[in-house]
């Protein structure tokens, strides 16, 4: 689902610098998660539906939230690249 790496980078920043923006970034990702769980089981055209209308708003949120958290923080900052790598990008457009 979330690409490993890119979730580690925030459990990193969590852990070593207790950075807000980190939590709220997991915060975000782990609703993602709960929707995946709810629809495992279901017959594939069934689980694609329900991330469609369940998933889409969480990931509507998170991008303009992103952006902002990027205008505020360094790119070259270690949360910067925590936040701001172009795969982050690739996964919430291909999620749906």
């Amino acid at each position: 689902m979330v690409p490993t790496e890119w979730l580690r980078r925030f459990v990193k920043r969590l852990e070593k610098d207790g950075s807000p923006i980190a939590e709220e970034a997991l915060r975000q990702i782990a609703e993602l998660y709960a929707v995946e769980k709810s629809v495992r089981g279901l017959a594939p055209d069934a689980r694609l539906a329900a991330r469609r209308e369940l998933s889409a708003p969480i990931i509507a949120a998170f991008r303009p939230w992103r952006e902002a958290q990027l205008s505020r923080i360094p790119r070259s900052s270690k949360l910067g690249m925590a936040i701001g790598p172009s795969e982050a990008e690739t996964f919430w457009t291909e999620f749906l």
